[in-house]
């Protein structure tokens, strides 16, 4: 009878877990059958779920990286069409300066 409801609890374990490893798969876009779920739980190969994790993490930094060069350089870029819009200002006011004399 323990002997049973040990085995019975293990089983319950298990489903548990591999309905939680499911969801995180399907959370990620991967989708996977019982029996790849299966084969990963018996071999212990989740090592594949976390370095697609992993890779997914790190092209997205990189994505980040990216984006917050361009908008560095965007504002730098916006800088320069102020000062050259003031320099153009100046340029205005000197020759209407000039005309009036």
């Amino acid at each position: 009878e323990v002997m049973t409801e040990y085995n019975a609890t293990q089983s319950k374990y298990r489903d548990r877990c591999k309905d939680r490893i499911q969801r995180q798969l399907e959370i990620t876009g991967r989708t996977t059958t019982n029996e790849e779920l299966e084969d990963m739980l018996e071999s212990g190969k989740l090592a594949i779920f976390t370095d697609d994790i992993k890779m997914d993490s790190q092209m997205t930094k990189q994505a980040l990286n990216e984006i917050e060069t361009r908008h560095n350089e965007i504002i730098k870029l916006e800088t320069s069409i102020r000062e050259l819009h003031d320099m153009f200002v100046d340029m205005a006011m000197l020759v209407e300066c000039q005309g009036e004399m």
